[in-house]
């Protein structure tokens, strides 16, 4: 009786622990599959993640791509009691190396990135040359040319700003030498927050340049050199030390192995700031460069 107590005592244990093993064996199995299920998904997660961010990122690079070729606006009016002047100036840059090259920032660092990548996507593919500018005083932008910036056809060359405005005023830039021909100013905009990207352009001083010293086109033109004349530093000034003045001088600012410039070419540039059409002062309001401006030649 004894030994078919113990027996059956045996069997009820081995019973109850078989019973243990497999609760123990299915609730491992099942936790695999869940943690399996997880990761499986969590990796979906991942990969849906990194399409939609490629997706946008591609719909936002072409949205860039589109502001390369956007149409320009234009404007006119020189509002000289409000408007916050500038000077562009031209230097030339010697062969010699006599004055020192300025060293890219990062907005002409990301625009020539960018033209990159828009070329990459098929937009706009051209050659660029970004001339890096530095400010000088309170008024003057300065821009040291070199000769192979005027040994190429220039298709559209521009002026870049950013500017802070922090009270979102509507703001406009003008070139003093059109506003005096009664000739348009041609620009566009990109604005975010409270920073304003401005591109002026300047094709035409350019291209007068290049006419005046036979880069691209092969001969100096007369007409290109007097045009160029009206904005040489050498003659007198209509205003004496006003920003906004332009020149008036001889068409002598060409000359042999020195550099592209004799004398250096200056171009007055306002900003015109308004709210609600509403003339306003821009420097009471905040405005001011935020970095140094730089050039933009495309060619082709």
């Amino acid at each position: 009786m004894a030994f078919t107590a113990l027996s059956w005592i045996a069997l009820i244990c081995l019973s109850m622990t078989t019973h243990l093993i497999g609760v123990q064996c299915r609730a491992v199995k099942e936790l695999l599959s869940t943690s399996s299920t997880f990761q499986d998904g969590q990796k979906t997660l991942h990969t849906d993640i990194l399409r939609r961010w490629r997706r946008e990122s591609e719909v936002t690079q072409r949205q860039h791509c589109a502001l390369l070729a956007v149409p320009w606006m234009e404007t006119n009016v020189l509002r000289m009691d409000s408007a916050q002047l500038h000077r562009l100036r031209l230097l030339s840059m010697p062969q010699g190396g006599l004055r020192r090259a300025v060293y890219p920032e990062q907005p002409l660092f990301r625009f020539v990135r960018r033209v990159y990548r828009c070329c990459q996507l098929r937009f706009h593919c051209r050659g660029v040359k970004g001339i890096q500018g530095r400010i000088s005083g309170d008024t003057d932008m300065e821009f040291l040319l070199s000769q192979d910036a005027l040994s190429v056809t220039v298709m559209r060359a521009e002026i870049h700003l950013r500017v802070l405005n922090p009270q979102h005023l509507n703001i406009e830039p003008v070139l003093s030498y059109m506003a005096k021909r009664k000739l348009p100013t041609r620009y566009s905009l990109l604005s975010k927050e409270n920073i304003l990207e401005l591109q002026v352009d300047l094709l035409f001083l350019f291209q007068g340049l290049q006419e005046a010293a036979g880069g691209a086109i092969g001969g100096p033109s007369l007409v290109g050199m007097r045009k160029v004349g009206e904005l040489s530093s050498g003659g007198p000034r209509e205003r004496p030390g006003a920003p906004w003045s332009l020149q008036d001088t001889n068409a002598d600012l060409w000359g042999e192995g020195v550099g592209p410039l004799l004398t250096n070419v200056e171009l007055g540039l306002a900003l015109n700031c308004d709210r609600g059409g509403v003339e306003v002062s821009c420097e009471h309001n905040g405005v001011h460069l935020l970095h140094s401006p730089f050039i933009a030649l495309s060619y082709r």
